[in-house]
């Protein structure tokens, strides 16, 4: 018999697969107003735990280890700033870009070893997935300052928190988009070298997306790809 919890879950994934899930630009209104609120449900409030509790099952979500490359970030102080990403934005992948002061090589500045795990909700929220200025921010922090922050369940403008205001400076330091509807793709510094970057997705025109709303994303499609005892639990169509 199906739980009003499990109905609650398959109604909410089902959501998410029809709003989040387009083989065009995403509308940014879609995202902001439904991924935090049903991410920060399973997640944060931790209704995916209990409703493993109910079942006597056990949940995983899909995502990438990143813990090498976090150890890598902590002996690397010319890195500025890292995020993990994994989705395709307007056509292209966003995923390991990462800001160094020293000249580009040829090749990059740390290792990118980062396979493909699937862990249990608790350890899904602790992986570090942004580092911007010698500090690492994990998935649970991100989710809960885009929902709690930026208005994805309600809106506080105070910064209570010690992360949050270097958190918010790293959303500001890198972006994703095409505001001024360009044509071609290419990196571009907003001031002075070494400042704020937008990555110029030509797809995107009129969508800005900050580097925190990616990871929202990133979240957002593991728990699409959520795991119960081993198998996916639903079938999207999508990887």
């Amino acid at each position: 018999m199906t739980t009003p919890r499990q109905k609650h879950l398959e109604e909410d994934l089902a959501t998410m697969a029809d709003l989040l899930i387009s083989k065009g630009p995403l509308p940014t209104r879609h995202v902001r107003s439904v991924a935090p609120a049903i991410v920060r449900k399973w997640l944060i409030d931790g209704n995916l735990n209990l409703l493993a509790k109910e079942l006597s099952v056990t949940f995983e979500l899909p995502t990438s280890d990143t813990s090498q490359v976090f150890s890598a970030l902590q002996s690397a102080p010319h890195i500025k700033f890292f995020m993990a990403g994994g989705i395709p934005i307007g056509g292209v992948p966003i995923r390991w870009i990462y800001a160094s002061s020293q000249p580009y090589s040829g090749e990059p500045d740390f290792p990118f070893d980062a396979p493909l795990t699937r862990l249990s909700p608790g350890k899904f929220l602790n992986t570090k997935r942004v580092f911007f200025e010698g500090q690492a921010f994990s998935t649970e922090q991100i989710l809960l300052f885009v929902a709690n922050k930026y208005g994805g369940v309600h809106f506080d403008e105070q910064r209570d928190k010690p992360w949050q205001e270097p958190l918010e400076r790293a959303a500001n330091y890198m972006t994703f988009g095409n505001p001024n509807n360009e044509t071609e793709q290419r990196f571009i510094e907003l001031g002075e070298p070494g400042g704020p970057c937008m990555f110029i997705v030509p797809n995107e025109k009129g969508n800005l997306w900050s580097c925190l709303e990616i990871e929202l994303l990133c979240a957002a499609q593991s728990l699409l790809n959520v795991h119960c005892n081993g198998q996916r639990l639903i079938i999207t169509g999508e990887g």
